[in-house]
C-alpha cells in the first residue's frame, strides 16, 4: 500500500521523507527486503536535510526515528560498527517512552551480541519515566538475561511477553517468547516452554511476516530436541527453511543450523552436524554476533570430538571458552565446559571440566545442565570404579532427573523416560 501511494515526484521533501521512513520501516520486518529498507531509509534520510533546510522544525525529530530504525536494522544483519556510529549520531529530539526505550534496547541488543563483559548492566537497571512496557525493550531486556543466565528475573511473573495489538511489534514479541522459552528449557520446564511457544504461533499467523514464525519455531525445534523427538524437530526446522530463504539475518541463519546441527547428532549423525555447526559459524564472520559465533564453536567441537578429530576440537573450545567467559555468557560456557568434558574422551573429573559455571549451576539451579552434570559425574565414578562414590552420585542424580519428570506432562513424561541416560537413572 505504501509503494503505491508513494508519490517518488512529490514536490514536498517533507512528504517523500516520512512516507519513505514508513515504507523503510515497514520493509525492515519483512526479513526478506533488507537492501530495499536500505535504500528507502537513506532516501529519507537525504529528503529530511532538504525539509530541514527548507525550515520544516519536525525534520529532526523525524531524522531521530530514522537514525534508530537504521541502527537497530543494521544490528539485525551484523553490522555493529556501523549501528553503534548510527545510535551515537542520532539526535535527541524526541521524549516519547518508545524512543528513550528503543535507545537502551538497542544497547542492550548489542552488548549481549557481543559478548561486553560489563555491557548493559546500567541499561538493564534503566527505568522510563512513564513506566511502559515497550515491546523492543522488554525483548532486549529477556535476550540479555536470558545470555547472562540470571533465570529468575528472566522468568519472573512480571516480565511475560504480551501479545502485540498489531503486526508492528510482532518480531520483538517473537524475541522476548523465544528468550523466556529458552529460559524455561534451562530450567527443565520443557511442557511449559512448548505451551508458550505453540500459543505464540497462533498470535503471529495473523500476520505477514516470516520473522517471528521462525524465531519461534526454532526454538520450539530445541525444546522438542531436549524430549528426544528430533522428528517433529526437523519438521519444524524445514518450516524454518522455508520462511528464512530469502532472509539476510545472519543471527537467524546461524542459529537455523545450530539447530541443524542439534538434529543430526540426535540422530547419530555427527559428519553432517559438523557442516551445519561450520556454516552457521563461518555466517558470523565478520559480524558482531560474537556470543553466539562462540557458541557454534563449541557446538562444533563437540560434533568434531565425535568424529575422532579430539585436537581440532580441542583448539576451538579454547577459544570458545575464552570468549564466553570474558562475556560471562554462563548458558553458552557451561555448553563449553560439557563439550570440553566429551572432547578430552571422559576422563578428565566434570567437576574440573565445569569449574567456571559451578556456582551459577548452584544459585540460578537450571535443572537441565545440572541433570547433565550429574549424568557426567557418574559416568565418570563408573569409569574409575568408584562403587561407593557411585552409589551416592546415583541417588543424587535420580533425585535431580524426578524434579525433571515431575515438570512435565504426562506424554512428554513418558518419552523423557525412552531418553538414552535418563532411563536407566529411573529403572
Amino acid at each position: 500500500a505504501l509503494t503505491a501511494a508513494l508519490p517518488e515526484e512529490h514536490p514536498e521533501p517533507r512528504v517523500r521523507a516520512v512516507l519513505h521512513a514508513w515504507r523503510g520501516f515497514a520493509r525492515t520486518l519483512c526479513g526478506d527486503r533488507d537492501l530495499q529498507a536500505d535504500a528507502d531509509l537513506f532516501q529519507a534520510e537525504e529528503d529530511l536535510r532538504t525539509a530541514e533546510q527548507g525550515g520544516w522544525e519536525g525534520a529532526v525529530g523525524w531524522r531521530e526515528v530514522v537514525a534508530l530504525v537504521r541502527a537497530g536494522h543494521l544490528a539485525a544483519r551484523g553490522r555493529h560498527m556501523e549501528a553503534h556510529r548510527r545510535l551515537l549520531d542520532a539526535p535527541h529530539a524526541i521524549d516519547a517512552p518508545w524512543q528513550q526505550a528503543r535507545r537502551l534496547a538497542l544497547r542492550l541488543e548489542l552488548a549481549a551480541a557481543e559478548g561486553v563483559p560489563d555491557g548493559g548492566e546500567h541499561d538493564l537497571r534503566q527505568e522510563l519515566p512513564s513506566g511502559e512496557l515497550v515491546p523492543s525493550l522488554c525483548a532486549a531486556r529477556a535476550e540479555w538475561l536470558l545470555q547472562r543466565g540470571r533465570l529468575d528475573h528472566l522468568l519472573a511473573a512480571d516480565s511475560a511477553p504480551r501479545p502485540p495489538v498489531d503486526g508492528w511489534c510482532a518480531d520483538r514479541f517473537a524475541q522476548h517468547v523465544a528468550a523466556r522459552a529458552s529460559g524455561l528449557r534451562l530450567r527443565g520446564e520443557l511442557t511449559r516452554g512448548i505451551e508458550l511457544v505453540r500459543a505464540a504461533l497462533i498470535t503471529a499467523s495473523r500476520w505477514e511476516l516470516g520473522l517471528p514464525r521462525a524465531r519461534l519455531l526454532l526454538v520450539l525445534a530445541e525444546l522438542e530436541l531436549e524430549l528426544f523427538r528430533p522428528g517433529v524437530a526437523r519438521e519444524h526446522l524445514a518450516d524454518c527453511f522455508v520462511l528464512l530463504r530469502h532472509c539476510d539475518r545472519p543471527a537467524l541463519a546461524a542459529t537455523r543450523e545450530r539447530v541443524r546441527g542439534r538434529v543430526a547428532l540426535a540422530c547419530g549423525e555427527p559428519d553432517r552436524a559438523e557442516r551445519a555447526f561450520r556454516t552457521g559459524a563461518n555466517m558470523l564472520r565478520g559480524t558482531g554476533f560474537h556470543t553466539l559465533q562462540a557458541e557454534l564453536q563449541a557446538r562444533l567441537a563437540q560434533a568434531l570430538a565425535r568424529l575422532g578429530r579430539r585436537r581440532e576440537a580441542s583448539d576451538l573450545l579454547a577459544a570458545a571458552r575464552q570468549r564466553l567467559s570474558e562475556a560471562r555468557a554462563m548458558p553458552g560456557l557451561a555448553r563449553v565446559c560439557a563439550a570440553v568434558w566429551e572432547a578430552g574422551g571422559y576422563r578428565e573429573a566434570p567437576d574440573a571440566c565445569w569449574a567456571p559455571v559451578l556456582d551459577w549451576l548452584s544459585e540460578a539451579d537450571p535443572l537441565l545442565l545440572r541433570c547433565e552434570l550429574a549424568r557426567a559425574r557418574l559416568r565418570h565414578a563408573a569409569l574409575l570404579h568408584a562403587h561407593e562414590r557411585v552409589r551416592v552420585l546415583r541417588e543424587d542424580a535420580t533425585v535431580l532427573h524426578q524434579r525433571l519428570m515431575a515438570a512435565q506432562s504426562p506424554d512428554d513424561r513418558a518419552i523423557l523416560a525412552t531418553k538414552p541416560g535418563v532411563r536407566s537413572l529411573l529403572a
